[in-house]
């Protein structure tokens, strides 16, 4: 049965990294550890229809393939393991740029909330080395910060995770960009929320301050960073007096 589900989940996996740029390094360890989680609960099942994508694209059939995943998509809209497949079929063996990009975009339509797919557009852009890619990929980018304007603590969280390879990405000024929305949103998000926004804003600063820009572009983001420090520094210190002065009344009760 491991061997079995080994030879699957390399199908999947293979598309998946293909456009995951992250995989790369991080999503292999983590690949296995889920096959262990999943092979330890009778209750998780691999889908069927896997099992025959593994067949077809096994026998090169690609068409094929595509058609059973459009079918399968019918009952699972929502399932980017299925989308990410077709997509990575398209585009490296039918060498369909456009039906690859295509079938994204509609995924993204479809449920704009659902970061995976854009991660998938922008390692595709990556992978396709277009001339104008790095102006594709701001592009996506853009399209996120404003997809998740209203889910704060995610946007930032994308952002503090796309600082890791900031300063060898010529993205970093998309990772301010989504760092920057976080706060500009985060009137709705609980204290503590709004310091972990507010913390990666800074550190996202900080990353500009050490990145390739001129000298004043790097004294203007080290003021920002410790600006905004100072207001994530005064975000916890009220919240601590604001939880004292709660136990306090308790403890007066």
């Amino acid at each position: 049965m491991m061997v079995r589900f080994a030879a699957l989940l390399s199908v999947i996996f293979c598309a998946l990294a293909f456009f995951s740029a992250s995989a790369q390094d991080a999503k292999p360890e983590k690949a296995q550890d889920a096959n262990a989680t999943l092979e330890a609960k009778p209750e998780n099942k691999i889908p069927p229809v896997f099992a025959e994508l593994e067949k077809l694209l096994g026998e090169k059939k690609y068409d094929e393939a595509i058609a059973r995943i459009d079918d399968a998509l019918k009952s699972d809209p929502d399932d980017f393991r299925l989308i990410g497949i077709k997509s990575f079929v398209q585009f490296k063996y039918l060498n369909n740029m456009e039906a690859s990009l295509a079938t994204i975009d509609n995924a993204i339509a479809e449920n704009p909330k659902l970061y995976d797919l854009y991660d998938f557009k922008i390692n595709l852009y990556r992978t396709a080395q277009l001339p104008d890619a790095k102006d594709k990929i701001s592009e996506v980018y853009k399209e996120v910060a404003k997809n998740f304007a209203d889910k704060p603590l995610q946007l930032s969280d994308i952002g503090f995770q796309m600082l890791r390879n900031a300063l060898k990405d010529v993205h970093l000024e998309s990772a301010i960009l989504l760092l920057r929305t976080a706060k500009d949103n985060m009137a709705s998000c609980t204290e503590s929320e709004k310091y972990i926004i507010l913390t990666n804003l800074a550190r996202g600063y900080y990353f500009a301050s050490r990145a390739d820009l001129a000298l004043i572009e790097q004294a203007e983001a080290q003021t920002h960073a410790s600006d905004i420090e100072k207001i994530a520094s005064q975000q916890q210190l009220d919240f601590y007096r604001e939880a004292a002065e709660m136990a306090k009344k308790l403890d007066d009760k």
